[in-house]
């Protein structure tokens, strides 16, 4: 467990379609969860928190900021 705070909806402003999907994952402590409009599993911010680095895959809830350096290029 991590002492960090986990941020939902990191990112672009939170898509209430998964918000709450999300949301209720990183409170459960799970590491995924199912995107509701695309059945799609995805990776939650409280998971890469865990995992303690950035990828640079540009994951959806990327607690490192990854989304900014995105929106750069």
């Amino acid at each position: 467990m991590t002492d960090k705070k986990i941020k939902v909806g990191v990112g672009d402003e939170p898509n209430p379609i998964y918000f709450e999907a999300h949301q209720k994952a990183c409170e459960n402590q799970q590491d995924t969860y199912i995107d509701p409009e695309t059945g799609l599993q995805v990776i939650t911010s409280f998971y890469l928190l865990r995992r303690g680095y950035c990828c640079t895959s540009g994951c959806r809830h990327c607690p490192y900021g990854m989304h900014e350096l995105n929106k750069k290029k």
